[in-house]
């Protein structure tokens, strides 16, 4: 009875210690608390914990790893992530597709992060041009947005539908071959420019 009793108290200090350990990824303190202690501990609770130290400690390891390909010239480059490239990197440092599979889930989460935060300052240029008070303004400050050909189109095209002007003519929907509605002035523009600062955000190159 005594000999359980210590066992057990034994057991939750040590499981307790270990676990404290693990969870502040000081996986050698929990190995050694595990050597010094295993003897006098509960074997399913050492076990235990022998092996969630280890899937964390590899997990630690295979990350470390996985950023450091990453990092390796022309894997990801802010933006978009060369799943070839980390190929060869892979197949050259470490042996044919290992790790590969952790490091096309991490570069395709950074490549959809990435997409996520562009979507976003994307939707503030729309709001914002839609409260710029004219199509003109709006498209000043469109341009003064560094953006590629591709979203610079979608995002006039739907200022245009927003304003109801025609996107190629610049007149408005129902207006005829009349002249050409006007487009913005220099103090315009500047505003239109200022406006959009606090919505810029630098893009990863």
């Amino acid at each position: 009875m005594l000999a359980s009793e210590r066992q057990k108290m034994v057991t939750d200090v040590a499981a307790a210690a270990a676990g404290a350990a693990i969870e502040n990824e000081d996986y050698e303190r929990a190995d050694e608390i595990l050597f010094w202690m295993r003897n006098d501990m509960d074997a399913a609770v050492y076990y235990k914990l022998a092996r969630e130290g280890k899937k964390k400690r590899d997990v630690r390891e295979m990350d470390a790893d996985v950023s450091r390909i990453l990092s390796l010239p022309d894997v990801w480059d802010g933006q978009h992530f060369n799943q070839a490239k980390a190929r060869e990197y892979v197949d050259e440092v470490y042996g044919k597709d290992a790790l590969l599979r952790l490091i096309e889930a991490r570069g395709g989460d950074l490549e959809r992060s990435y997409e996520d935060e562009r979507k976003e300052f994307l939707d503030g240029v729309l709001r914002a041009a839609q409260n710029a008070g004219g199509y003109g303004e709006a498209i000043s400050m469109l341009y003064a947005q560094d953006l590629d050909m591709r979203e610079r189109n979608a995002l006039e095209g739907a200022i245009a539908a927003y304003y109801h002007v025609n996107k190629n003519t610049g007149r408005g929907a129902g207006e005829g071959r009349g002249r050409k509605s006007d487009g913005p002035t220099e103090k315009e523009a500047r505003a239109a420019y200022n406006k959009l600062q606090v919505l810029s955000m630098p893009r990863s190159r």
